[in-house]
């Protein structure tokens, strides 16, 4: 008879053992799922997030690199430097107005591209520097656009 109590305890005890156990492990289970569906929603959304961070950054650095052509074939083929490189002015003493106008036409192309903080032409002959509004000795030139001890001026 103590035998049969005994199971019947037993029995009770395990069955409320389990239930307790099951009453405990499922919102665990629950949490658990909800953590992992959470933690992938929230990975795709900051991969999405940065994917489209880096294409405004390269739409940006693209716009940047084009505006840079853009002087560039405006700075190249701008006739009063083309003059300049293809007579002799820079040998003679009447080219300091000429030197004049072109430092002009660049403050002129610095207001169409705001976005490019400086650029000048340096020429050898001379050693001269023309930057937007400005004419300068190369090294002059030097010293307000590549003060740096990684770039030489020779």
């Amino acid at each position: 008879m103590l035998n049969s109590i005994w199971m019947k305890r037993r029995s009770v005890i395990l069955t409320w053992l389990f239930s307790y156990v099951a009453i405990l492990l499922l919102p665990i289970l629950i949490g658990v799922f909800v953590y992992r569906e959470s933690n992938a929603a929230l990975e795709d959304e900051i991969h999405r997030a940065n994917d489209a961070l880096l294409k405004q950054v390269r739409e940006i650095m693209d716009n940047e690199f084009e505006s840079v052509l853009r002087l560039n074939t405006e700075i190249t083929w701008n006739a009063k430097i083309q003059d300049l490189m293809y007579t002799n002015k820079l040998n003679r003493d009447d080219y300091q107005y000429s030197l004049y106008q072109v430092a002009m036409d660049f403050k002129l192309y610095k207001t169409f591209y705001p976005q490019i903080t400086d650029f000048y032409v340096y020429y050898s002959m001379g050693d001269t520097g023309l930057m937007p509004g400005l004419v300068r000795s190369g090294k002059d030139v030097y010293e307000q656009v590549h003060n740096s001890p990684d770039f030489s001026l020779c």
